[in-house]
């Protein structure tokens, strides 16, 4: 195969225009602020399922030979083609519940992938042919270009009608109160316990909608989605980066603590203080940074971490974060690095073997993607993953909502209740306004 890329001036956030892309074929987008990085894929080349554990440990060498078998007919600009994917949040998990037919791991070479950074825009043309059919890439760029730079007139809001809540109000504190009986019996630290909110809408969900309202609302986050035709819709709004790997630099990220805005400045401020010195949220986050800091050390000539937590503030909450920055001994491939320290104290608990097992046994409905790793894959065994939060599956007309939190000694059964919630807004708010073009 060949690759051929060509370089565009920088699309602008308002410029870019998803409806035009072909339902009908795989596409993913990936746009990461904190990196000034955005990838879209469009189309397939190459594809690699997963079914199973097993699996995971064959990716990086499969994805590593059929990315060196691409010829770069652009070595010049620099722009290598990237597989793009992710898999279930536990899937060592041998039982047969799953999200309908969406597979339970899958990484996708595209025909087309466009990658933006500060400076410019990159399409780059991955094909069995040589250049005689470049000419497809300023089709595709006037594609994604909508030259209005206008956001469409809204219609009205999309009817929702929730059919399976199973996890009540009053099922999720009962479940609190288990783990809590749990961990003050010595069993466990932390465990971090999802909920499922199942809602059907009235017309076709769109894509390009969603990532429009996300990109506004949450730029701090990284906003993605993978669409694989008549599987689903993967979709999400993340503060969580999982780990990013450019050669033997590796970035990590500890996010866990969380409370919400406040209605002015004054009371964000007041919260925001109290997040810092929050004996339950500072807990939950330093078991955090214990267990990856654990699992980065021995492999790192150098390990940095931030002296206490920063603030990241989003639009509906605010959370504790940490930096994890250190430089590898020797080389390891970015889908190892994911599997070392996925998944994190943030999306399971402490200790983390424990943790997912209460989580099997607490937990009624499958999580899938959600809280898995997503990101990218180069040739040159770099990446960048995040944690799949703040979520959905999106499958018709029919969308499942994920949302979580920690729980630990000090945990209060109903202001974890409220937390979830919160949570659960970034994709409520793209729904209801998902008819709004």
């Amino acid at each position: 195969m060949y690759s051929y890329t060509k370089k565009f001036n920088r699309i602008n956030n308002l410029q870019l225009n998803l409806d035009n892309i072909d339902e009908n074929e795989a596409s993913f987008f990936w746009e990461n602020n904190k990196s000034d990085e955005l990838i879209i894929g469009l189309g397939m080349c190459d594809e690699i399922e997963l079914f199973n554990s097993m699996d995971l440990e064959l990716i990086q060498s499969k994805i590593t030979e059929r990315l060196n078998n691409i010829k770069d007919l652009t070595p010049e600009l620099g722009m290598k083609p990237k597989f793009f994917g992710g898999y279930e949040f536990n899937i060592k998990n041998t039982t047969e519940k799953k999200w309908d037919n969406f597979p339970k791991g899958y990484f996708i070479l595209p025909k087309y992938i466009i990658m933006s950074n500060q400076y410019s825009t990159f399409i780059t043309l991955i094909s069995q042919t040589n250049k005689s059919h470049i000419t497809s890439i300023d089709t595709i760029y006037k594609k994604i270009i909508d030259n209005t730079t206008q956001i469409k007139k809204r219609k009205k809001h999309i009817n929702m009608n929730i059919i399976n809540e199973p996890d009540s109000k009053s099922n999720y504190l009962k479940i609190i109160n288990n783990i809590l009986s749990d961990i003050k019996k010595g069993i466990v630290d932390k465990v971090v316990l999802s909920k499922l909110k199942t809602i059907t809408i009235d017309r076709k969900f769109s894509i390009s909608n969603a990532i429009r309202h996300l990109r506004i609302d949450y730029p701090e986050c990284i906003n993605f989605y993978i669409h694989l035709p008549n599987r689903g819709i993967f979709l999400g709004s993340t503060p969580e980066r999982l780990i990013k790997k450019n050669d033997d630099q590796i970035i990590s990220e500890a996010i866990a603590g969380t409370i919400k805005r406040g209605l002015n400045s004054d009371e964000d401020l007041k919260l925001e203080n109290k997040l810092r010195t929050d004996l339950k949220n500072l807990e939950e986050h330093n078991l955090v940074i214990k267990e990856i800091t654990n699992l980065l050390s021995p492999i790192l000539n150098n390990i940095i971490i931030s002296e206490s937590p920063q603030i990241l503030k989003l639009k509906n909450v605010q959370h504790l974060i940490t930096n994890i920055i250190g430089k590898l001994k020797n080389n390891i491939h970015i889908i190892d690095l994911v599997n070392m320290i996925h998944p994190t104290p943030a999306v399971s608990g402490y200790p983390v073997e424990t943790a997912n097992h209460l989580i099997n046994q607490y937990e009624t409905h499958h999580r899938g993607w959600y809280s898995g790793p997503i990101g990218w894959i180069d040739s040159l065994g770099n990446g960048d993953f995040c944690v799949g939060l703040r979520s959905s599956y999106i499958k018709n007309k029919t969308i499942q909502l994920f949302s979580g939190g920690g729980i630990v000694l000090n945990s209060i059964p109903e202001e974890e209740w409220i937390e979830t919630e919160l949570k659960m807004k970034p994709i409520l708010e793209i729904i209801e306004n998902n008819g709004n073009k």
